[in-house]
């Protein structure tokens, strides 16, 4: 799968705010490539089939928003990602885009008095069945911004019965979305009120990078059955060899006091639910 991660509109750099998220794509199989100069052309995106939009401060021309559409609609993935607040006035920007697919961007903050780390980092724990979120028990909005939907888009993950909006888009017991999908002709949506807890500084909290591969995952339609039907078996007997190293050096690591207890159990958790995939797609293949 290969994603283009768009730099034509202001957008953060790759390099500079999403460097580990790009290297996590790539030890995956993904391929991830940035996207500067545009414009957002058919031509342009023939090689992707995933685009990816973060924190635009650069105005989308029509002829790139209606291309933006038609690239979705003719099979591939768009993966939309704002923040808190409306800064140099970029909600106009994204929304230009979004709300074609039925979702927008709030100008506001999502905050929770019980379920938060400080004052404004608000764990997200209420989610609906999804695959983007399948393994992902809880990920982090560090100050995000809650959504709108309309038509046919459908919240993924919301606030909890106390999680409330700063502008009051959203009361308390009103479950703010945070993540949306929506399936639009031939291709997918994904639109995510904060794209703080994909840069490098918290990427390995909580479940955030197993979100972001299951995210990449179904906007590219490359599902785990489609994934296990292209190993063979000597491919998955040497990821489980891989796999036992990193449980080695994991162990090594926490021997050294580089993790805590907590964050050693949510490794080795992560480490043994991957190891019983791969045991059982190891079962499945001849």
């Amino acid at each position: 799968m290969a994603l283009a991660y768009d730099e034509s509109h202001d957008n953060p750099k790759l390099s500079e705010f999403y460097s580990s998220f790009g290297r996590t794509l790539t030890s995956c199989g993904h391929r991830v490539d940035v996207f500067n100069p545009g414009p957002i052309t058919l031509d342009n995106l023939q090689d992707y089939r995933v685009l990816m939009i973060s924190f635009p401060l650069k105005k989308f021309s029509k002829d790139e928003v209606n291309n933006a559409v038609n690239f979705v609609k003719n099979g591939g993935g768009l993966f939309l990602v704002g923040d808190e607040g409306n800064w140099k006035g970029f909600k106009g920007i994204i929304n230009s885009v979004s709300d074609k697919f039925g979702i927008t961007f709030n100008d506001d903050e999502v905050h929770d008095p019980t379920d938060s780390i400080a004052e404004s980092y608000c764990i997200i724990h209420t989610m609906n069945p999804h695959p983007i979120v399948d393994g992902v028990d809880k990920f982090v909005i560090y100050g995000g911004c809650s959504l709108n939907l309309s038509a046919d888009a459908q919240p993924v993950a919301t606030g909890d019965d106390d999680t409330f909006s700063t502008k009051e888009y959203y009361k308390a017991g009103e479950y703010p979305p945070v993540l949306a999908v929506r399936e639009y002709g031939e291709g997918r949506v994904v639109c995510i009120g904060d794209g703080s807890l994909f840069r490098n500084r918290f990427i390995n909290e909580f479940y955030n990078k197993q979100l972001v591969l299951n995210i990449v995952d179904w906007l590219s339609k490359e599902s785990k059955e489609a994934a296990k039907g292209q190993l063979t078996r000597q491919e998955i007997i040497e990821e489980i060899d891989k796999l036992e190293s990193k449980y080695n050096q994991l162990r090594d690591d926490y021997s050294a006091g580089k993790f805590n207890d907590d964050e050693y159990r949510l490794k080795m958790g992560e480490y043994g639910k991957l190891a019983e995939e791969l045991e059982n797609m190891l079962s499945e293949v001849d």
